[in-house]
């Protein structure tokens, strides 16, 4: 489902699935954010392609934004199907040992492992012509957390993974905005804080996609303050 210029989105809640993916048409072909959990919602994954007019392309790269099972457990078949997957060293060297920060309990399925083919870090950029990417660092959720900003003509669009979700707005039209999971075996307060601070310090956004939940097009600037303030009433 084209959701902007250049960018769709593959699966998620109007799709059936629990986590979002996202789909960016470049010049050079298809890159992919967040590879989703199931073989069900691969296949979900690749339907859309289709609906969508992206079936042939070349798939070039896939970012995993963490590790968690939801956004990462579907990378080797992306791998196998000859795109190549960058994520964080932290993130990336639990999905090639089997890590207990995969979640593999939580899902109750045996995590299919997989090497990165290529290591991010904060302020790598992947120019694909008409699509400029830039990985940022935000760890918290979990050790090598990422967001990916996308620059297409002049817009901004921040792939955040599970920094935050939005909830329903109040009958008053109130933003509501939950933080992302605390849970995970290597989440870290401290790191999540700190990394909050440096949502505040982008630009204007003019679309922010979240790893679950709706895509977001208000007043990016107004989304973070919401963000920090209830990160400060959330319990540890």
């Amino acid at each position: 489902m084209r959701i902007g210029e250049k960018i769709y989105q593959t699966s998620g809640l109007m799709f059936g699935t629990n986590s979002n993916t996202y789909c960016l048409n470049t010049r050079e072909g298809l890159v992919f954010i967040d590879a989703g959990f199931s073989e069900k919602q691969y296949r979900i994954m690749r339907e859309q392609q289709k609906r969508d007019r992206l079936a042939g392309k070349e798939l070039l790269d896939l970012f995993i934004t963490h590790c968690h099972f939801d956004h990462a457990g579907n990378g080797w078949l992306f791998q196998q199907e000859g795109a190549k997957i960058c994520m964080t060293k932290e993130d990336g060297e639990a999905a090639g040992t089997g890590s207990c920060v995969l979640l593999e309990n939580l899902f109750e399925r045996k995590f299919r492992r997989y090497r990165p083919d290529c290591i991010v870090k904060d302020g790598d950029a992947f120019d694909y012509g008409n699509v400029r990417l830039t990985v940022l660092a935000h760890p918290g959720h979990t050790k090598g957390t990422i967001s990916v900003l996308a620059e297409i003509k002049n817009k901004k669009v921040l792939f955040t993974g599970d920094l935050f979700t939005l909830r329903p707005c109040t009958p008053m039209d109130e933003l509501q905005v939950e933080p992302g999971w605390n849970g995970s075996p290597d989440y870290d307060k401290d790191k999540e804080t700190a990394t909050l601070q440096r949502l505040m310090e982008l630009p204007p956004l003019d679309m922010i996609a979240p790893g679950h939940g709706s895509i977001y097009l208000g007043d990016s600037r107004k989304l973070f303050e919401a963000l920090c303030d209830a990160a400060e009433r959330k319990l540890p």
